[in-house]
């Protein structure tokens, strides 16, 4: 914009402000009889049209007058239906081209104010005019007036503007009519509205997007001078305007002297100002002059700047001559590079006839058409390009998401939300069914997924289609595949107690606790079974999984971190290592265990789990649902208990890491923790930060149980078991395998590296700890035991002996 400003300053600054006029000779046709108070206007910049007026004073017109600017000849088209009869009307052409009249009120033969409204398509193979319905009752239009304005300020609205309203009296109303929806509406004006008038001339600046009012007179019959400014506020639709009245400062400017009845037009980013009637005297209805300079109002500046007027070819005697003698109530409108002035009244009120053309030279290429050298003339810019300044010398092409549809576009409009343009298009596209557009788009975006237009064409935005749902089925045989593997591991764990119960009396048996081991088993078992009430989808199968998975693994967890916590309290403390009784052991997995049943009593009153439906996936509308357990604060906080006691569990088997173990149960159990906290961790967070569907869910959880709870019964017993095949459960190991041997006690490492294959009439030192902690078990021959303890006891209290002699002769 401010380079279009800057163009028409320096394009103005260098013109000459001398204007050349030449009467129009016309030699054939129909001339229209002189007359004033008609009205004049272009159609598609390439003819005129004239309407009505007075012809004398007696005398009011009502025909229609074609003009052809290149030949200069009139001539009368034949237009069924025509308005009354009427002078001081209101006329424009709207439309794409400018080719559609509208013509409003006027004042009618007996002096009547009339409101009718009329319009005609040139477009048409047979002109005819025809009269715009009343608004129904309720709905709003302008009453009935006379010298009033009518300005289009876009291809299907125009502006009507004061006039007087009945008698005498000016109005300073606002009307804008949508030639689309045949309506009218009352603009509301923001700020000051400007004062009453009537006889003044609006003038429409594209590239300013601003109405130019100047001039007009009251009901004292008072003329103005100023200038009024206004603006779209609402968005294109004109319901609300701004209005400013500039300040313009007679110093710096030469202020036309107040004028009404006169002729106006737009030129480029200025307006052109010609005629008119003015006053010197006190009494304005009196003392009149008439008028005959010319200005031209600059709308960025501010100014107003004198034309002079030459007359190139000297006008008959009986034609108008607008330079030696002044006139108002003419018709005057711009063709191409010509501004054409026609008839009007002189200082003798005599209504005039003839036509006078302005050359308005090489600048009067306006906006939308360039200047070629050839031809001395102006090129309209052809659909697709424009030109956004005067006096350009090229079309632009517009840009993708842009077009320019007609002749003659002084800019590049932006496509409207629904089309594209992709820059080789003269006019926006709409979208294709099932797409759609933002403004200024150069292709139209599919609708997304579950998104639609409903095969219409031309959307703006894409509609959510409207759900259906099915009812996921899940996989029977994937799931009661599932389902057997965990009664095959539940009959492992049922062998694994049988085989218990038949070699408990093997050492590698005894020394791992028996009802310890029982009460592992018995928390795998209820783990497996949680994959047969997952299977069931039901709400008591939600709570009894939830109960079945988390008191299994109190009972294996427990049991296990319980068995490495004895190993850590004997051998990690500072006095006289003192077993622990299987008794004392069980009394603290039960309060363990008791807290969890209390944990899922509450869990079960408060908010027990229970089944639900949910929106699974949603692929283009289809919604597929299916049911799943609800997992609350209860939920999430049982998995927080269980995270830490994996931790604590990790956390006891790196402190028993260098303690020699009996047939290495302490690695076996530490491998089955780490991979408890692993595989749980991972699976949970899989489960957490995806979507699998419910047979993928299913899946995942009943893994997490067989590949936890499975993971640690076979860690644990398939050793045990093999020593048992092999004979060998009853011997105790030599060769315990501690998990670190460069990082653990000094002292611890020194002696055990000292003391390795010491004899003293028994087994190694190793062998001797082994065997007091195989003693932690409780074997049925008591005696056998007594004898046992007691031998080992002298064993070690000689070794201890030995060991000090030997550690003070190394010091």
């Amino acid at each position: 914009m401010r380079l279009a400003i800057l163009a028409s300053l320096l394009a103005l600054a260098a013109a000459d402000t001398t204007f050349k006029w030449a009467p129009v000779l016309t030699s054939s046709g129909s001339s229209p009889t002189q007359r004033e108070g008609h009205r004049f206007i272009s159609i598609n910049d390439s003819y005129g049209v004239l309407f009505g007026g007075q012809e004398d004073k007696y005398t009011v017109a009502d025909d229609l007058y074609k003009f052809d600017p290149a030949t200069g000849a009139w001539s009368q088209p034949s237009a069924s239906g025509p308005p009354t009869a009427r002078y001081w009307h209101g006329m424009t052409a709207v439309g794409q081209n400018s080719d559609q009249v509208y013509l409003f009120g006027g004042m009618a033969q007996d002096y009547t104010p009339l409101s009718d409204l009329y319009t005609l398509d040139t477009t048409a193979p047979s002109w005819a005019w025809k009269a715009i319905p009343t608004p129904a009752p309720g709905a709003s239009s302008p009453s009935a007036r006379w010298g009033h304005s009518v300005t289009r300020v876009a291809a299907d609205l125009f502006i009507l503007f004061g006039g007087y309203n009945g008698s005498t009296q000016p109005t300073d109303c606002l009307w804008v009519f949508n030639s689309t929806s045949k309506l009218w509406t009352k603009s509301t004006i923001v700020g000051t509205p400007p004062r009453s008038r009537a006889w003044h001339t609006a003038n429409w600046i594209p590239s300013e997007q601003t109405l130019v009012i100047f001039g007009g007179q009251d009901s004292d019959f008072q003329r103005h001078n100023d200038v009024i400014f206004v603006k779209d506020a609402a968005n294109g639709s004109w319901t609300s305007v701004t209005t400013a009245t500039p300040y313009i400062d007679p110093a710096l400017t030469t202020l036309p002297q107040a004028r009404s009845e006169h002729s106006s037009v737009e030129h480029f980013n200025d307006v052109l100002i010609y005629g008119g009637l003015s006053n010197t005297g006190p009494f304005p209805y009196k003392d009149r002059v008439y008028l005959s300079d010319a200005y031209l109002f600059s709308i960025s500046t501010l100014k107003f700047t004198p034309l002079s007027l030459t007359l190139t070819t000297p006008i008959p005697s009986g034609l108008y001559d607008p330079v030696s003698s002044g006139s108002m109530s003419h018709g005057c409108s711009r063709i191409g590079t010509q501004l054409y002035i026609t008839y009007g009244m002189d200082q003798y009120m005599m209504q005039l006839n003839g036509v006078v053309k302005v050359d308005l030279g090489n600048l009067a290429c306006p906006p939308g058409e360039k200047y070629v050298n050839a031809t001395a003339g102006c090129e309209r810019c052809p659909p697709g390009t424009y030109q956004g300044v005067k006096g350009g010398t090229e079309c632009v092409k517009t840009d993708p998401g842009y077009f320019a549809a007609t002749f003659s576009s002084w800019k590049a409009t932006m496509c409207p939300a629904g089309t594209y343009a992709d820059g080789t298009m003269t006019t926006c596209h709409p979208c294709p069914a099932e797409s759609s557009s933002t403004p200024g788009s150069s292709t139209c975006t599919p609708c997304n997924p579950g998104f639609t237009t409903y095969n219409l064409t031309g959307a703006a935005t894409c509609q959510p289609k409207e759900l259906t749902y099915t009812l996921f089925i899940p996989t029977v045989g994937l799931r009661e595949a599932v389902l057997a593997i965990a009664i095959i591991f539940i009959v492992v764990s049922l062998a694994t107690a049988m085989f218990i119960a038949v070699y408990g009396e093997q050492r590698v048996i005894v020394s791992a606790s028996r009802r310890l081991l029982y009460m592992i088993i018995f928390g795998s078992v209820l783990s497996y079974l949680s994959i047969v009430t997952m299977f069931t989808q039901t709400n008591a199968g939600c709570l009894a999984t939830a109960w079945l998975t988390n008191m299994g693994f109190s009972f294996m967890i427990g049991g296990l971190i319980f068995k490495t916590w004895r190993i850590a309290s004997i051998f990690n403390s500072q006095g006289n290592r003192k077993a622990m009784k299987d008794a004392d052991l069980l009394k603290r997995l039960a309060a363990f265990i008791t807290l969890y049943l209390i944990y899922h009593i509450a869990w079960s009153i408060h908010d027990r789990p229970k089944l639900y439906l949910f929106n699974h996936q949603i692929i283009d509308a289809q919604v597929t649902q299916a049911y799943k357990c609800t997992a609350g604060p209860w939920s999430t906080g049982m998995l927080i208990i269980e995270l830490v006691c994996l931790i604590v569990g990790v956390y006891v088997t790196v402190k028993v890491r260098n303690v020699p173990s009996a047939f290495n149960e302490s690695r076996y159990i530490a491998l089955a923790l780490y991979n408890w906290l692993f595989i749980g961790v991972i699976l949970q967070v899989i489960l957490m930060v995806t979507n699998p569907s419910p047979d993928a869910a299913f899946v995942i959880q009943a893994l997490s149980v067989i590949l936890t709870a499975g993971g640690a019964i076979l860690l644990l017993f398939v050793p045990k078991a093999v020593l048992v095949i092999s004979g060998k459960g009853n011997n105790v190991s030599s060769n315990t395998m501690p998990t670190s041997t460069s990082h653990g006690s000094n002292e611890t490492s020194s002696i055990q590296r000292k003391t390795v294959g010491v004899p003293i009439g028994g087994p190694s030192v190793k062998a001797t700890v082994q065997a007091s902690e195989a003693d932690l078990g409780v074997p049925k021959n008591l005696k056998a035991v007594q004898e046992t303890v007691e031998r080992q006891k002298a064993e070690i209290a000689a070794l201890q002996r030995r060991l000090e002699g030997k550690v003070a002769n190394d010091v």
